[in-house]
């Protein structure tokens, strides 16, 4: 007959074992899903850039060798160039969380937001705490004035680095944006809430 005791070390022993397996489950679980995650972006990221013409040119070169071409190109403001060499270093090498934060701030600039959202999600489930890419976010959900969540995702990257975050958003671009805002939206009563917030803890 077995008997069961809660005390008993046997069953201390079991339950510690039990909880372990639990929790090397769930992060094998987490690893899956990035997995599948990269390598479906890997897929569509090939379907869009077929390897043909000046696409099969370019696999010649290192995905870091990519990267830094397309970087180039971002600040000359060849944005569809950018977002090329991005995709076709992505391609390469799906695991690197800089080539996603890259890209999106191609499709930032050129406007495309929903393309510039998926491509920050995959960098934050590689990397959760990624303070650009969370900054990008933040800066996503502003221009599409939903504040909430651009505080949200500005409040994240403020609390991993601060530094970071004081350089990157400044009071004066932030208030600028936000009255041409204002002016090209009258009718939204909350951004004179904002704007006027703002300013109450800048003293201004």
């Amino acid at each position: 007959m077995q008997t069961e005791c809660r005390t008993d070390r046997c069953y201390y022993l079991r339950r510690k074992w039990s909880a372990m397996s639990v929790l090397r489950m769930g992060t094998r679980v987490r690893n899956a899903g990035i997995i599948i995650l990269i390598s479906f972006t890997a897929f569509t990221v090939q379907s869009a850039y077929s390897r043909t013409g000046d696409n099969r040119s370019l696999d010649r070169y290192s995905d870091s060798e990519l990267n830094r071409i397309g970087m180039i190109k971002l600040r000359a403001c060849l944005y569809e160039d950018a977002r090329r060499y991005f995709h076709i270093a992505i391609r390469k090498n799906p695991t690197v969380k800089y080539y996603y934060n890259n890209i999106s701030a191609a499709c930032i600039k050129q406007g495309d937001y929903v393309s510039a959202r998926k491509y920050l999600r995959i960098a934050l489930t590689l990397d959760p705490r990624y303070v650009k890419a969370l900054s990008n976010m933040a800066v996503i959900c502003f221009y599409e004035m939903r504040f909430r969540e651009a505080y949200h995702y500005y409040q994240q990257a403020r609390s991993i680095d601060n530094g970071y975050t004081s350089t990157r958003f400044k009071y004066e671009r932030i208030k600028e944006r936000l009255e041409k805002m204002r002016k090209d939206n009258p009718e939204n009563d909350h951004l004179d809430l904002i704007i006027r917030h703002l300013k109450d803890q800048k003293g201004d």
